[in-house]
C-alpha cells in the first residue's frame, strides 16, 4: 500500500486495542486478511505525519524588546545548543542506529537478538508449537527476515506527540514436522515437511511530553506492537493458524519487546541536560518555568524539521501613580484615619493641656522629589507571583521620565532574587512648580514588556511648610499649630482660651486635606473635684476623653481628674481607710492623670479621691476578670 493511503486511512480510525492511533498504521499492510476497514467512528487525534528523515530542534520564542515582533532567544543557562546538535540526526535515523546496534555488550544487533536470542521469536515459535501437544509436530529452521530501517509517524493529543516507529515488509519462516511426510517417518526433517511464512508490520511507540520548556521529556522506554500478521499459504492447520490472532504476531512482539522495555530510548537521553541544567534547575528556575511554561510545535516539511518552539508567555505593562499636584502633603491612602487625644479628659478654661496625633498622611516635601508608585501585572493573563515568580527575573522595570515635552532619562530597577519588581521610584533633585512625565516598561532575563501610558504631575513651589498643621477649638477660634513628624505623628501643648465657657468643646487638627477631631471638657475654676477612669487607644499616652466604666482586675488602668488643691491625692477603694490603690500630684491646673493598679477581687466598688484626710471626689467602678485573651 503507498504511503499516502496509509496515512489517509489512518485518521479513520479511533482509539484501539493498542492504545493509541498509530497502530492504525500497521492495519492496512500488505492486502492481509486482518486488515483494519474504517470504523465510522470521528477520529481521536489529529491526522498523524510522517516524519521520517526529519530532525528535531528546540528553541524560545519572545517579542523582541523593541519591535515587539517574535524572534528567536537565547535563554541563560539553557543548554539548547548541545541539545539541538545532538538532535541534528534525525529520529528515524537514531531509532535505525537503535534497531540495528547491539546492546552493551553483545555481538549481534537487537533486530538480530529479537530473533535468534534465547527469548526470541525463533524460542518462542518452537515453544509454542510444542506447548501445542500435537503429536509428530515440531518446529524448526525457524529464520527471520525483519526490516532494517523504518519510517516515523506522529501525531498530536494535546501536550503530548506521540511518535511510532514503523518496520513494514518483516516476516518470519519456519518449517514443522509432521506424521505425513516422509513415509510417516515420524521426527524429519523431510524435504516435503510443511513450511510456513508469517508477515507482519512492528510499531514501536513513544511520547513526547511538551508541557513546557523545562519539562520536555520523552518515554524512557517504547510500547512495541505488531500488526497486519497473516500466515502465506492455504490449507494452514488450526495450531499453526493460532499464531495470528486478530491479526497480531504475538511471538514477534514479546521478542521485540523485551529488548525495546529494557533499552533507554535515544531521545529522552538527549533532552536530560535540559531538564538538569540551570535555567530548569538552578535556584532561578522558577523565573524561567513562569516566562516559558507553553510550548508550541510545527512541522516544517521543506526544511525536514520537527521545530519544539518554547513560546514566551509575554509581559504586561505596568501602571504607574505619582503624587496629585493639588495635594499637600501627601494623600497616600491609608488604612488607618487620623487620629488625636488629649492629655486629659478635662481642663479648666485658660488651662493647657497636651494633644497628639497620629496617623496623619507623612510629610513629603513634593518641590525637588516625587514618589512614584509602580503596580505589575505579571506575565499574560496570569499575575506571575501565582508561580512563585516575578517578571523582572534578570531583568528590571525601565523607568523613563523627564520634564514635559523635554529631554528623558532612563533608570533601570533590578528585581529581586524572586524576580519581584520594585514598587517604589523616588527620583531627587527635581526643580520646583515644574511639569514632569513618567512610563515604564517590565523586563525579564531575555525580553521587555510593552511601555505604559504616560503619568503626568507638578512638583510644588520651593519654600512651602510641609506638614504644617493647625489646631482649633469649636467655633473655629485657633489654639495651636505645628509640623508633623516624618512618621506622621505630633504631640504639642494647647491652650484652652480663659473666656471658654464650661462645657463640652470640639478640637479640630486640619493637615492638608487630613482631618482629627477630640471631645475635650471645659471646666469652670473652683469647680468641685470630679474624676473618670479612661481607655487608651494603640500608641496613645496620658489621659484622652475616652471614659470606661470597668476594667480587669490585677492591671493597670488610667484615672483622670481635675479640680483639685494643689499637693497629692490619695487614692483608695471604697472608703478613706479603704485599701490604697496609689497616689497622684495635683498639676498646677487642679488635673490629675496618673495609671494605678486595680485589685485582685472581682465586683463593683468605688475609687475615693482623699486630700488632707476628706473625701473629695467618689467614682463608681466595676472590676471584671480577664478575658484571657491579649
Amino acid at each position: 500500500m503507498r504511503r499516502a493511503e496509509l496515512l489517509s486511512n489512518i485518521g479513520q480510525v479511533h482509539r484501539s486495542g493498542c492504545a493509541t492511533m498509530l497502530c492504525a498504521v500497521v492495519l492496512s499492510l500488505s492486502g492481509s486478511p486482518a486488515a483494519a476497514q474504517p470504523t465510522g467512528n470521528l477520529p481521536v487525534y489529529t491526522s498523524p505525519i510522517d516524519v521520517t528523515g526529519f530532525r528535531m530542534q528546540i528553541t524560545a520564542i519572545a517579542a523582541d524588546r523593541d519591535s515587539g515582533r517574535p524572534v528567536e532567544v537565547r535563554v541563560p543557562g539553557m543548554p539548547t545548543d548541545a541539545i539541538n546538535s545532538t538532535l541534528m540526526t534525525p529520529l528515524s535515523a537514531q531509532f535505525d542506529g537503535f534497531w540495528n546496534s547491539p546492546e552493551a555488550g553483545g555481538n549481534v544487533s537487537r533486530r538480530e537478538a529479537s530473533c535468534t536470542g534465547t527469548e526470541g521469536i525463533a524460542a518462542n515459535i518452537t515453544r509454542r508449537i510444542a506447548a501445542s501437544n500435537t503429536p509428530g509436530v515440531t518446529a524448526y529452521d525457524v529464520t527471520c527476515n525483519l526490516a532494517t530501517n523504518g519510517s516515523m509517524i506522529v501525531s498530536r493529543d494535546g501536550p503530548t506527540l506521540r511518535f511510532g516507529y514503523l518496520l513494514r515488509d518483516n516476516s518470519v519462516s519456519f518449517a514443522t514436522t509432521s506424521p505425513l511426510t516422509c513415509n510417516n517417518q515420524v521426527g524429519g526433517p523431510c524435504p516435503n515437511d510443511p513450511r510456513f511464512r508469517v508477515r507482519f508490520a512492528t510499531l514501536i511507540v513513544f511520547e513526547l511530553n511538551t508541557r513546557s520548556l523545562c519539562d520536555l521529556s520523552a518515554s524512557p522506554t517504547g510500547r512495541v506492537f505488531t500488526q497486519g500478521a497473516y500466515i502465506e499459504g492455504t490449507n494452514v492447520p488450526g495450531n499453526i493458524a493460532s499464531f495470528v490472532a486478530a491479526g497480531t504476531f504475538a511471538e514477534a512482539q514479546q521478542s521485540i519487546g523485551r529488548f525495546v522495555d529494557t533499552i533507554p530510548l535515544p531521545i529522552d537521553a538527549a533532552l536530560a541536560p535540559l531538564r538538569s541544567g540551570t535555567a530548569c534547575a538552578g535556584p532561578a528556575s522558577n523565573l524561567v518555568r513562569a516566562g516559558f511554561r507553553t510550548m508550541e510545535y510545527e512541522i516544517v516539511p521543506r526544511e525536514r524539521l520537527i521545530a519544539l518552539q518554547a513560546m514566551h508567555a509575554g509581559i504586561m505593562a505596568p501602571t504607574l501613580q505619582v503624587p496629585n499636584p493639588d495635594a499637600s502633603p501627601d494623600s497616600t491612602p491609608s488604612f488607618t484615619r487620623p487620629q488625636i487625644s488629649t492629655s486629659q479628659p478635662s481642663v479648666q478654661a485658660g488651662g493647657v493641656l497636651q494633644l497628639s496625633g497620629q496617623y496623619f498622611p507623612r510629610p513629603t516635601d513634593f518641590s525637588t522629589s516625587l514618589a512614584v508608585t509602580i503596580e505589575h501585572s505579571g506575565y499574560g493573563s496570569v499575575n506571575s507571583q501565582m508561580l512563585n515568580a516575578g517578571v523582572c527575573g534578570g531583568g528590571a522595570t525601565e523607568v523613563e521620565w523627564g520634564p514635559a515635552g523635554g529631554p528623558k532619562r532612563m533608570d533601570r530597577l533590578p528585581g529581586d532574587l524572586q524576580g519581584i519588581c520594585q514598587a517604589a521610584f523616588r527620583p531627587t533633585g527635581l526643580t520646583p512648580s515644574t511639569a514632569y512625565e513618567f512610563r515604564a516598561r517590565d523586563c525579564d532575563l531575555v525580553t521587555c514588556g510593552p511601555i505604559s501610558a504616560v503619568a503626568s504631575t507638578r512638583t510644588t513651589p520651593a519654600g512651602g511648610n510641609v506638614g504644617a498643621f493647625t489646631v482649633s477649638l469649636s467655633g473655629g477660634t485657633q489654639v495651636g499649630t505645628g509640623s508633623m513628624s516624618p512618621q506622621g505623628t505630633f504631640t504639642v501643648p494647647v491652650t484652652i482660651p480663659p473666656g471658654t465657657p464650661p462645657g463640652q468643646h470640639t478640637l479640630q487638627v486640619v493637615n492638608g486635606n487630613a482631618r482629627a477631631e477630640a471631645i475635650i471638657q471645659v471646666i469652670a475654676a473652683g469647680a468641685p473635684a470630679s474624676m473618670v477612669m479612661v481607655g487608651l487607644l494603640r500608641n496613645e499616652q496620658g489621659c484622652p476623653n475616652r471614659p470606661i466604666s470597668s476594667t480587669q482586675v490585677d492591671d493597670t488602668f488610667q484615672l483622670a481628674g481635675a479640680g483639685f488643691a494643689q499637693g497629692n491625692v490619695s487614692i483608695h477603694l471604697g472608703n478613706a481607710t479603704g485599701p490604697s490603690l496609689g497616689n497622684a500630684v495635683v498639676r498646677a491646673d487642679g488635673s490629675i492623670c496618673q495609671t494605678l493598679r486595680s485589685p485582685s477581687a472581682v465586683g463593683s466598688s468605688t475609687i475615693v479621691a482623699v486630700q488632707n484626710g476628706a473625701v473629695v471626689a467618689q467614682l463608681p467602678v466595676t472590676f471584671v476578670a480577664g478575658s484571657g485573651v491579649r
